[in-house]
């Protein structure tokens, strides 16, 4: 007994230093458990604030979806938005720009010509009633074609409605960031029709949100999977077309991903080209060509009318002057190819074939070129 209190009495500041070593580490190990918990607590609101109760997210990439996939039942308590960016700017504020998440969500929520603003968005622009969205303006067209300018050349004026708060979803974001997002609430009717995806409706569609509209993300509550989504799904919800072995589609061109699966036999593909000629003074400028697997080299189909503007007979060969775009850039480069006369065919017969010129915005339906 007399040694472990000797013991304890010599020893007695090793056991001190001890004892404070195991107070410190007990310290910073309950501290490092809080610390924890708080960073995952604030985690989980950060993702509960921009996601919410979403469980599946449905987003179409370039594309969009029709928004009658909503109706069916395995939907039936998701939400259906067209989602883009763009910038507001306040008018008479002498503000610049500010960039936004552009959400269009359904006529019940939001009126034509009505906004709200998400939290962030509220804090920068204040109380401020009436904002300019600036929209770009590329309808159907991928976004990184080359016929898609970067401008923003479409403008809406709105009249701010209030403020979504981040428990009734105003900083929803579906990408990781720290910082939070300026979203901007729409109506996606009015919204669609800006953008050039979806034409312009009657009072009758604006009031009561009717029609088929154009989407780019779904947000669902439930568990959804693929291959019961694959099920409610239908190529014409994506605005492709199947009718007696022929596919065709709304948007410019039909997506690789689709041909890839089709594998088909007959690909065409029409294109706007500078000019086709025979000589100097035999030129026929500003016409469409349509490429097909059913030729092949340098074989090419004139029309009676273009080879008799061109003065052009079997045998003969034409040069076409077409624009490129340049690799990793949106410039354009001039390009010529020549093709031998194969055959010359009337107009009239080709006149039922709607494979031989595609739906061109702007180009399909006018009468002259002025138009």
């Amino acid at each position: 007994m007399n040694y472990n209190k000797q013991s304890l009495t010599y020893y007695r500041r090793f056991y001190r230093l001890a004892a404070a070593s195991v107070v410190v580490m007990m310290a910073t190990l309950a501290g490092s458990i809080v610390l924890g918990d708080s960073v995952r607590g604030s985690l989980a609101d950060r993702v509960d604030e921009r996601l919410g109760e979403t469980q599946t997210l449905v987003q179409t990439g370039a594309g969009y979806i029709d928004d009658s996939v909503m109706s069916h039942p395995l939907l039936a308590s998701a939400q259906g938005y067209l989602l883009c960016e763009g910038f507001v700017s306040v008018p008479g504020s002498g503000q610049g720009m500010t960039p936004v998440s552009v959400w269009g969500t359904d006529a019940r929520s939001l009126a034509w010509g009505e906004a709200l603003f998400g939290e962030q968005l509220a804090r920068l622009l204040g109380t401020a009633d009436r904002v300019v969205l600036h929209l770009p303006a590329r309808g159907l067209m991928p976004a990184g074609s080359l016929f898609v300018s970067q401008e923003t050349t479409t403008q809406l004026s709105l009249s701010v409605k209030g403020m979504k708060t981040a428990a009734q979803g105003g900083n929803m974001l579906l990408h990781g960031e720290q910082m939070r997002p300026n979203n901007i609430f729409v109506n996606r009717h009015e919204l669609a029709v800006m953008l050039g995806v979806h034409e312009e409706e009657g009072e009758k569609e604006k009031s009561e949100g009717t029609g088929a509209v154009p989407l780019n993300v779904i947000l669902s509550p439930e568990t959804v999977q693929a291959a019961d989504f694959a099920q409610i799904w239908c190529p014409e919800a994506s605005g492709i077309r199947w009718k007696d072995g022929v596919v065709t589609t709304q948007r410019l061109f039909l997506p690789s991903g689709v041909t890839d699966v089709l594998q088909p036999q007959n690909r065409y593909l029409a294109y706007f080209v500078n000019k086709i000629q025979r000589t100097d003074d035999k030129t026929l400028a500003y016409s469409f060509v349509t490429a097909t697997d059913r030729l092949h080299g340098d074989e090419a189909v004139l029309t009676d009318y273009a080879a008799r503007r061109l003065g052009a007979a079997v045998g003969d060969t034409v040069e076409m002057e077409y624009y490129v775009q340049t690799p990793g850039l949106k410039q354009l480069t001039t390009r010529n190819r020549r093709f031998v006369v194969a055959s010359i065919v009337s107009v009239e017969s080709l006149a039922g074939d709607s494979l031989v010129k595609a739906s061109f915005p702007g180009l399909t339906g006018v009468a002259r070129c002025t138009d």
